[in-house]
Protein backbone atom coordinates (compact mmCIF):
# COMPACT_ATOMS: atom_id res chain seq x y z
CA UNK A 1 0.00 0.00 0.00
CA UNK A 2 2.92 2.15 0.42
CA UNK A 3 4.39 1.91 -2.66
CA UNK A 4 1.33 2.26 -4.18
CA UNK A 5 0.73 5.92 -2.74
CA UNK A 6 4.20 7.13 -3.86
CA UNK A 7 4.50 10.40 -4.66
CA UNK A 8 6.51 9.67 -8.00
CA UNK A 9 3.92 7.27 -9.49
CA UNK A 10 1.32 9.20 -11.73
CA UNK A 11 -1.98 10.96 -10.33
CA UNK A 12 -4.14 7.72 -11.82
CA UNK A 13 -3.94 6.02 -8.03
CA UNK A 14 -7.13 5.45 -7.29
CA UNK A 15 -8.29 5.95 -3.45
CA UNK A 16 -9.69 2.52 -2.61
CA UNK A 17 -7.28 0.67 -4.80
CA UNK A 18 -4.61 0.01 -1.97
CA UNK A 19 -7.30 -1.52 0.35
CA UNK A 20 -8.71 -3.89 -2.72
CA UNK A 21 -5.14 -4.61 -4.06
CA UNK A 22 -3.90 -5.91 -0.27
CA UNK A 23 -6.95 -7.77 -0.20
CA UNK A 24 -6.79 -9.22 -3.55
CA UNK A 25 -3.55 -10.25 -3.21
CA UNK A 26 -3.10 -11.43 0.15
CA UNK A 27 -6.02 -13.93 -0.58
CA UNK A 28 -4.93 -15.01 -4.29
CA UNK A 29 -1.50 -14.05 -4.27
CA UNK A 30 0.04 -15.57 -7.44
CA UNK A 31 -2.76 -17.82 -8.68
CA UNK A 32 -3.25 -16.17 -12.16
CA UNK A 33 -6.52 -18.14 -13.17
CA UNK A 34 -8.17 -16.96 -9.82
CA UNK A 35 -7.13 -13.56 -10.54
CA UNK A 36 -8.28 -13.66 -13.93
CA UNK A 37 -11.68 -15.76 -12.49
CA UNK A 38 -12.19 -12.13 -10.41
CA UNK A 39 -11.32 -10.30 -12.99
CA UNK A 40 -14.79 -12.20 -14.85
CA UNK A 41 -16.45 -11.88 -12.21
CA UNK A 42 -16.37 -8.45 -11.55
CA UNK A 43 -17.20 -7.76 -15.53
CA UNK A 44 -20.21 -9.74 -14.79
CA UNK A 45 -21.71 -7.79 -11.62
CA UNK A 46 -21.22 -4.78 -13.64
CA UNK A 47 -23.43 -6.29 -16.69
CA UNK A 48 -25.89 -7.31 -14.03
CA UNK A 49 -26.18 -4.10 -12.39
CA UNK A 50 -26.26 -2.13 -16.05
CA UNK A 51 -28.99 -4.67 -16.99
CA UNK A 52 -31.23 -3.39 -13.56
CA UNK A 53 -30.43 0.26 -14.46
CA UNK A 54 -31.48 -0.19 -17.91
CA UNK A 55 -34.28 -1.87 -16.89
CA UNK A 56 -35.37 0.83 -14.25
CA UNK A 57 -35.55 3.38 -16.71
CA UNK A 58 -38.00 1.91 -19.11
CA UNK A 59 -35.29 -0.10 -21.11
CA UNK A 60 -37.14 -3.34 -22.66
CA UNK A 61 -35.85 -6.53 -21.28
CA UNK A 62 -34.23 -6.91 -25.08
CA UNK A 63 -32.91 -3.75 -25.06
CA UNK A 64 -31.49 -4.30 -21.28
CA UNK A 65 -29.73 -7.80 -22.25
CA UNK A 66 -28.20 -6.73 -25.57
CA UNK A 67 -26.32 -3.79 -23.76
CA UNK A 68 -25.40 -5.59 -20.59
CA UNK A 69 -23.93 -8.42 -23.04
CA UNK A 70 -22.27 -6.06 -25.43
CA UNK A 71 -21.02 -3.88 -22.86
CA UNK A 72 -19.25 -7.51 -21.59
CA UNK A 73 -17.19 -8.12 -25.04
CA UNK A 74 -17.14 -4.36 -26.02
CA UNK A 75 -13.59 -3.99 -27.07
CA UNK A 76 -12.59 -0.28 -26.61
CA UNK A 77 -13.26 -0.42 -23.19
CA UNK A 78 -11.33 -4.56 -22.82
CA UNK A 79 -8.84 -3.80 -20.72
CA UNK A 80 -11.01 -4.00 -17.64
CA UNK A 81 -11.54 -7.37 -18.38
CA UNK A 82 -8.03 -8.40 -19.57
CA UNK A 83 -5.79 -6.80 -17.47
CA UNK A 84 -6.32 -7.45 -14.05
CA UNK A 85 -5.24 -4.62 -12.49
CA UNK A 86 -8.53 -2.61 -14.01
CA UNK A 87 -10.94 -5.82 -12.17
CA UNK A 88 -12.54 -3.41 -10.00
CA UNK A 89 -13.40 -0.46 -12.25
CA UNK A 90 -16.20 -2.74 -12.84
CA UNK A 91 -16.96 -2.59 -9.30
CA UNK A 92 -17.08 0.54 -9.22
CA UNK A 93 -19.23 1.24 -11.95
CA UNK A 94 -21.88 -1.47 -10.57
CA UNK A 95 -22.03 0.40 -7.22
CA UNK A 96 -23.18 3.40 -9.21
CA UNK A 97 -25.66 1.69 -11.07
CA UNK A 98 -27.28 -0.55 -7.94
CA UNK A 99 -27.33 3.17 -5.93
CA UNK A 100 -28.99 4.37 -8.56
CA UNK A 101 -31.50 2.15 -9.09
CA UNK A 102 -32.01 2.33 -5.06
CA UNK A 103 -32.22 6.28 -5.19
CA UNK A 104 -34.45 6.13 -7.99
CA UNK A 105 -36.83 3.28 -6.62
CA UNK A 106 -36.96 5.81 -3.16
CA UNK A 107 -35.10 3.29 -1.76
CA UNK A 108 -32.98 4.68 1.60
CA UNK A 109 -30.95 7.65 0.10
CA UNK A 110 -28.28 6.29 2.64
CA UNK A 111 -27.69 3.28 0.57
CA UNK A 112 -27.26 5.46 -2.51
CA UNK A 113 -25.06 7.71 -1.39
CA UNK A 114 -22.92 5.26 0.30
CA UNK A 115 -22.62 3.50 -3.34
CA UNK A 116 -22.23 6.50 -4.69
CA UNK A 117 -19.30 7.23 -2.75
CA UNK A 118 -17.62 4.14 -2.81
CA UNK A 119 -18.10 4.21 -6.44
CA UNK A 120 -16.24 7.41 -6.96
CA UNK A 121 -13.15 5.73 -4.53
CA UNK A 122 -12.77 2.65 -6.35
CA UNK A 123 -12.88 4.98 -10.18
CA UNK A 124 -13.34 8.39 -10.51
CA UNK A 125 -14.42 7.96 -14.00
CA UNK A 126 -18.06 8.15 -12.34
CA UNK A 127 -18.19 11.35 -10.92
CA UNK A 128 -19.70 13.55 -13.14
CA UNK A 129 -22.60 11.11 -13.46
CA UNK A 130 -23.08 11.06 -9.68
CA UNK A 131 -23.45 14.82 -9.54
CA UNK A 132 -25.79 15.06 -12.61
CA UNK A 133 -27.61 11.69 -11.82
CA UNK A 134 -30.46 14.18 -9.94
CA UNK A 135 -31.75 14.99 -13.39
CA UNK A 136 -33.32 11.51 -13.60
CA UNK A 137 -35.24 12.24 -10.15
CA UNK A 138 -37.28 14.98 -11.68
CA UNK A 139 -38.64 12.72 -14.00
CA UNK A 140 -39.77 10.19 -11.39
CA UNK A 141 -40.72 12.14 -8.55
CA UNK A 142 -42.14 15.93 -7.45
CA UNK A 143 -39.95 18.33 -7.19
CA UNK A 144 -38.67 18.97 -3.46
CA UNK A 145 -38.42 15.35 -2.97
CA UNK A 146 -36.15 15.06 -6.15
CA UNK A 147 -34.28 18.74 -5.51
CA UNK A 148 -33.48 16.79 -2.00
CA UNK A 149 -32.15 13.55 -2.86
CA UNK A 150 -30.00 15.78 -5.99
CA UNK A 151 -28.76 17.78 -3.30
CA UNK A 152 -27.46 14.42 -1.27
CA UNK A 153 -25.82 13.28 -4.47
CA UNK A 154 -23.64 16.17 -5.02
CA UNK A 155 -22.33 16.02 -1.33
CA UNK A 156 -21.90 12.28 -1.84
CA UNK A 157 -19.80 13.35 -5.23
CA UNK A 158 -18.02 16.32 -3.55
CA UNK A 159 -16.83 13.46 -0.25
CA UNK A 160 -15.70 11.49 -2.85
CA UNK A 161 -13.37 13.53 -4.78
CA UNK A 162 -12.13 15.03 -1.71
CA UNK A 163 -11.20 11.63 -0.38
CA UNK A 164 -9.59 10.97 -3.58
CA UNK A 165 -7.71 13.83 -3.36
CA UNK A 166 -6.69 13.39 0.45
CA UNK A 167 -5.81 9.96 -0.15
CA UNK A 168 -3.91 10.00 -3.51
CA UNK A 169 -1.08 11.85 -4.88
CA UNK A 170 -2.37 14.84 -7.27
CA UNK A 171 -0.16 16.94 -9.45
CA UNK A 172 -0.76 20.25 -11.18
CA UNK A 173 -2.14 19.16 -14.58
CA UNK A 174 -1.80 22.19 -16.60
CA UNK A 175 -3.35 25.34 -17.39
CA UNK A 176 -7.04 26.06 -18.21
CA UNK A 177 -5.91 26.65 -22.30
CA UNK A 178 -4.18 23.04 -21.96
CA UNK A 179 -7.22 21.38 -20.66
CA UNK A 180 -9.41 23.19 -23.08
CA UNK A 181 -6.95 21.41 -25.61
CA UNK A 182 -7.60 18.06 -23.98
CA UNK A 183 -11.19 18.31 -23.83
CA UNK A 184 -11.00 19.34 -28.05
CA UNK A 185 -8.54 15.82 -28.01
CA UNK A 186 -11.22 14.43 -26.32
CA UNK A 187 -13.97 14.91 -28.35
CA UNK A 188 -12.48 14.30 -31.57
CA UNK A 189 -10.95 11.27 -30.30
CA UNK A 190 -14.51 10.15 -29.07
CA UNK A 191 -15.86 10.07 -32.77
CA UNK A 192 -13.48 7.82 -33.83
CA UNK A 193 -14.66 5.35 -31.04
CA UNK A 194 -18.01 6.00 -32.18
CA UNK A 195 -17.44 5.06 -35.57
CA UNK A 196 -15.86 1.83 -34.08
CA UNK A 197 -18.62 1.39 -32.20
CA UNK A 198 -20.77 1.39 -35.34
CA UNK A 199 -19.44 -0.17 -37.46
CA UNK A 200 -16.51 -2.39 -35.41
CA UNK A 201 -15.42 -3.99 -38.50
CA UNK A 202 -13.21 -0.70 -39.52
CA UNK A 203 -12.84 1.66 -42.09
CA UNK A 204 -15.76 4.23 -40.99
CA UNK A 205 -14.48 6.96 -40.69
CA UNK A 206 -15.68 9.94 -38.19
CA UNK A 207 -17.52 11.94 -40.71
CA UNK A 208 -19.48 8.85 -42.15
CA UNK A 209 -20.51 7.94 -38.30
CA UNK A 210 -21.28 11.49 -37.36
CA UNK A 211 -23.73 12.08 -40.83
CA UNK A 212 -25.22 8.61 -39.86
CA UNK A 213 -26.24 9.64 -35.99
CA UNK A 214 -27.49 13.08 -37.36
CA UNK A 215 -29.26 11.68 -40.30
CA UNK A 216 -31.10 8.98 -38.10
CA UNK A 217 -31.86 11.29 -35.24
CA UNK A 218 -33.69 13.54 -37.91
CA UNK A 219 -35.49 10.25 -39.00
CA UNK A 220 -36.57 9.89 -35.35
CA UNK A 221 -37.55 13.30 -35.21
CA UNK A 222 -39.91 12.97 -37.81
CA UNK A 223 -41.32 10.02 -36.96
CA UNK A 224 -41.79 11.11 -32.90
CA UNK A 225 -39.94 7.80 -32.17
CA UNK A 226 -39.49 7.27 -28.07
CA UNK A 227 -36.43 5.54 -28.93
CA UNK A 228 -34.99 9.52 -29.27
CA UNK A 229 -35.00 9.24 -25.27
CA UNK A 230 -32.79 6.22 -25.74
CA UNK A 231 -30.75 7.41 -27.71
CA UNK A 232 -30.18 11.04 -25.71
CA UNK A 233 -29.36 8.87 -22.78
CA UNK A 234 -26.72 6.94 -24.72
CA UNK A 235 -25.52 10.28 -25.86
CA UNK A 236 -25.44 12.08 -22.32
CA UNK A 237 -23.18 8.93 -20.85
CA UNK A 238 -20.99 8.86 -23.24
CA UNK A 239 -20.38 12.60 -22.23
CA UNK A 240 -20.61 12.20 -18.42
CA UNK A 241 -17.89 9.23 -19.27
CA UNK A 242 -15.29 11.72 -20.65
CA UNK A 243 -15.94 14.54 -18.91
CA UNK A 244 -14.31 13.47 -15.76
CA UNK A 245 -10.84 13.19 -17.82
CA UNK A 246 -10.77 16.93 -19.15
CA UNK A 247 -8.70 18.09 -15.56
CA UNK A 248 -7.03 14.37 -16.08
CA UNK A 249 -3.59 13.72 -17.56
CA UNK A 250 -3.12 14.87 -21.22
CA UNK A 251 -2.51 10.76 -22.17
CA UNK A 252 -6.19 10.28 -20.95
CA UNK A 253 -7.73 10.58 -24.49
CA UNK A 254 -10.34 7.79 -25.90
CA UNK A 255 -7.46 6.11 -28.45
CA UNK A 256 -5.00 5.41 -25.65
CA UNK A 257 -4.17 2.35 -26.82
CA UNK A 258 -4.13 -1.48 -24.96
CA UNK A 259 -4.84 -0.97 -21.14
CA UNK A 260 -5.18 2.88 -21.84
CA UNK A 261 -8.43 1.85 -23.18
CA UNK A 262 -10.39 1.62 -19.65
CA UNK A 263 -11.01 4.60 -19.57
CA UNK A 264 -13.85 4.45 -22.24
CA UNK A 265 -15.67 2.30 -19.76
CA UNK A 266 -18.76 4.18 -18.89
CA UNK A 267 -18.49 6.16 -22.66
CA UNK A 268 -18.48 3.09 -24.30
CA UNK A 269 -22.15 1.84 -22.56
CA UNK A 270 -23.07 5.25 -23.92
CA UNK A 271 -21.98 4.43 -27.41
CA UNK A 272 -23.49 0.96 -27.36
CA UNK A 273 -26.72 2.38 -26.01
CA UNK A 274 -26.91 4.83 -28.81
CA UNK A 275 -26.28 2.30 -31.44
CA UNK A 276 -28.91 0.12 -30.42
CA UNK A 277 -31.48 3.14 -29.85
CA UNK A 278 -30.54 4.13 -34.09
CA UNK A 279 -31.33 0.86 -34.96
CA UNK A 280 -34.99 0.65 -33.26
CA UNK A 281 -35.85 4.21 -34.52
CA UNK A 282 -35.12 2.92 -38.13
CA UNK A 283 -36.68 -0.10 -37.92
CA UNK A 284 -39.13 -2.28 -35.74
CA UNK A 285 -37.66 -2.68 -32.33
CA UNK A 286 -38.55 -6.35 -31.90
CA UNK A 287 -36.15 -6.90 -35.08
CA UNK A 288 -33.97 -4.34 -35.44
CA UNK A 289 -32.74 -4.92 -31.69
CA UNK A 290 -31.44 -8.62 -31.90
CA UNK A 291 -29.80 -7.74 -35.61
CA UNK A 292 -28.13 -4.89 -34.24
CA UNK A 293 -26.57 -6.98 -31.21
CA UNK A 294 -25.99 -9.79 -33.42
CA UNK A 295 -24.26 -7.68 -36.10
CA UNK A 296 -22.14 -6.10 -33.07
CA UNK A 297 -21.73 -9.15 -31.05
CA UNK A 298 -19.88 -10.49 -34.00
CA UNK A 299 -17.27 -7.31 -34.47
CA UNK A 300 -16.85 -6.59 -31.14
CA UNK A 301 -15.62 -10.52 -30.11
CA UNK A 302 -13.66 -10.39 -33.26
CA UNK A 303 -11.86 -7.74 -31.91
CA UNK A 304 -11.99 -8.66 -28.37
CA UNK A 305 -10.19 -12.07 -29.47
CA UNK A 306 -7.52 -10.07 -30.90
CA UNK A 307 -6.77 -8.26 -27.88
CA UNK A 308 -7.03 -11.06 -25.90
CA UNK A 309 -4.06 -12.68 -27.64
CA UNK A 310 -2.15 -9.27 -27.22
CA UNK A 311 -2.73 -9.98 -23.60
CA UNK A 312 -2.22 -13.62 -23.42
CA UNK A 313 1.51 -13.24 -25.28
CA UNK A 314 2.01 -10.76 -22.29
CA UNK A 315 0.96 -12.74 -20.18
CA UNK A 316 3.34 -15.78 -21.50
CA UNK A 317 5.87 -13.79 -21.23
CA UNK A 318 5.82 -12.23 -17.83
CA UNK A 319 5.42 -16.15 -16.58
CA UNK A 320 8.68 -16.80 -18.33
CA UNK A 321 10.53 -14.18 -16.95
CA UNK A 322 9.12 -14.75 -13.36
CA UNK A 323 10.01 -18.03 -13.36
CA UNK A 324 13.18 -17.07 -14.79
CA UNK A 325 13.56 -14.31 -11.95
CA UNK A 326 12.95 -17.13 -9.55
CA UNK A 327 15.49 -19.75 -10.78
CA UNK A 328 18.57 -17.05 -11.41
CA UNK A 329 17.54 -15.10 -7.52
CA UNK A 330 15.43 -17.73 -5.61
CA UNK A 331 16.24 -15.67 -1.82
CA UNK A 332 16.76 -11.99 -2.06
CA UNK A 333 17.74 -10.65 1.00
CA UNK A 334 15.12 -8.02 2.59
CA UNK A 335 15.87 -4.36 0.53
CA UNK A 336 17.05 -5.70 -2.55
CA UNK A 337 16.57 -3.90 -5.98
CA UNK A 338 16.38 -6.07 -8.93
CA UNK A 339 17.09 -4.66 -12.39
CA UNK A 340 15.50 -6.88 -14.96
CA UNK A 341 17.11 -6.52 -18.81
CA UNK A 342 13.63 -6.50 -20.72
CA UNK A 343 14.03 -7.08 -24.51
CA UNK A 344 10.20 -6.98 -25.38
CA UNK A 345 8.40 -4.34 -23.30
CA UNK A 346 5.00 -4.68 -25.25
CA UNK A 347 2.90 -7.26 -27.18
CA UNK A 348 1.16 -4.58 -28.48
CA UNK A 349 1.01 -0.97 -28.14
CA UNK A 350 -0.59 -0.24 -24.59
CA UNK A 351 -0.01 -3.97 -24.01
CA UNK A 352 2.75 -4.10 -21.64
CA UNK A 353 4.83 -7.57 -20.42
CA UNK A 354 7.16 -5.59 -17.81
CA UNK A 355 8.00 -1.76 -18.55
CA UNK A 356 6.75 0.20 -16.01
CA UNK A 357 7.95 1.33 -13.14
CA UNK A 358 5.10 0.06 -11.11
CA UNK A 359 4.51 -3.68 -12.59
CA UNK A 360 7.83 -5.30 -11.80
CA UNK A 361 7.91 -4.24 -8.54
CA UNK A 362 4.22 -5.11 -7.82
CA UNK A 363 5.08 -8.72 -9.15
CA UNK A 364 9.05 -9.36 -7.29
CA UNK A 365 6.51 -8.34 -3.78
CA UNK A 366 3.80 -10.86 -4.60
CA UNK A 367 6.40 -13.45 -5.95
CA UNK A 368 8.85 -12.98 -3.01
CA UNK A 369 6.53 -12.01 -0.40
CA UNK A 370 8.66 -9.21 0.44
CA UNK A 371 7.41 -5.67 0.17
CA UNK A 372 11.09 -4.65 0.89
CA UNK A 373 12.12 -5.77 -2.84
CA UNK A 374 11.82 -4.14 -5.83
CA UNK A 375 12.11 -4.73 -9.43
CA UNK A 376 12.62 -2.61 -12.33
CA UNK A 377 12.78 -3.30 -15.97
CA UNK A 378 15.49 -1.94 -18.16
CA UNK A 379 14.61 -1.83 -21.51
CA UNK A 380 16.54 -1.97 -25.11
CA UNK A 381 18.60 1.46 -25.27
CA UNK A 382 18.57 2.14 -21.22
CA UNK A 383 21.03 0.63 -18.96
CA UNK A 384 22.58 1.41 -15.59
CA UNK A 385 24.02 4.60 -14.30
CA UNK A 386 26.57 3.77 -11.87
CA UNK A 387 27.07 6.67 -8.85
CA UNK A 388 29.64 6.85 -6.28
CA UNK A 389 28.12 5.09 -3.89
CA UNK A 390 24.57 3.30 -5.79
CA UNK A 391 22.96 2.27 -9.02
CA UNK A 392 20.16 3.50 -11.00
CA UNK A 393 18.46 3.05 -14.33
CA UNK A 394 19.07 5.47 -17.22
CA UNK A 395 15.85 6.06 -18.98
CA UNK A 396 11.97 4.40 -19.21
CA UNK A 397 11.21 7.36 -16.06
CA UNK A 398 13.54 4.78 -13.62
CA UNK A 399 16.25 7.30 -12.98
CA UNK A 400 14.84 8.14 -9.60
CA UNK A 401 14.91 3.77 -8.34
CA UNK A 402 18.27 3.94 -7.08
CA UNK A 403 19.70 0.97 -4.97
CA UNK A 404 22.77 1.26 -2.69
CA UNK A 405 25.72 -1.02 -3.67
CA UNK A 406 25.34 -4.59 -1.99
CA UNK A 407 21.66 -4.05 -2.51
CA UNK A 408 21.29 -4.26 -6.31
CA UNK A 409 21.16 -7.15 -8.52
CA UNK A 410 21.11 -7.01 -12.53
CA UNK A 411 19.11 -10.09 -14.00
CA UNK A 412 18.72 -11.17 -17.48
CA UNK A 413 16.73 -13.82 -17.93
CA UNK A 414 17.58 -14.76 -21.43
CA UNK A 415 21.57 -15.07 -21.04
CA UNK A 416 20.00 -17.13 -17.61
CA UNK A 417 22.84 -14.58 -15.61
CA UNK A 418 22.16 -12.63 -12.51
CA UNK A 419 24.87 -10.26 -11.10
CA UNK A 420 24.92 -9.02 -7.57
CA UNK A 421 26.14 -5.16 -8.02
CA UNK A 422 28.45 -4.57 -5.06
CA UNK A 423 30.63 -1.98 -6.07
CA UNK A 424 31.12 0.79 -9.00
CA UNK A 425 33.49 -1.64 -10.55
CA UNK A 426 30.85 -4.44 -10.57
CA UNK A 427 28.34 -1.96 -11.50
CA UNK A 428 30.39 -1.19 -15.01
CA UNK A 429 30.94 -4.84 -15.74
CA UNK A 430 26.95 -5.98 -15.71
CA UNK A 431 25.80 -6.78 -19.00
CA UNK A 432 24.88 -3.20 -19.12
Amino acid sequence: MADYRRVDLPSANHAAAPVLFSLQYGLLGGHVRMHVLLTLALAALMSVALYAFARELGAPPGFAVALAVLAFVYPWSDANRLWIACAWNNLALALFFAGAVNGLRRGRHMLTFLAFVAAILTYELVAVAVALFGVLYLTRMERRAALLRWGADVVAAVVGVVLMMALTPRTALGSTSDKLHHAGEIAKQSLTVWADTLWPFGGLGRGAAVAILVAVLVIGVVRRSRWLAGAGAGLAFVIVGYAVLVPGEDFYTPLYPGIGNRINLMAGIGMVALALSLAAILLRPRIAIPLAAAFLGVGYVVKLRDHADDYTRSAAIQARELHGLRALVPDPPAGTTIYLRQPTPETAPGVSTFSWRWDLSGATQVIYRDGSVHGYPIQRGNGLVCEADAVHPQGGGLETYSAPYGHAIAVDVDAGRAVGIDSRAECHATMW
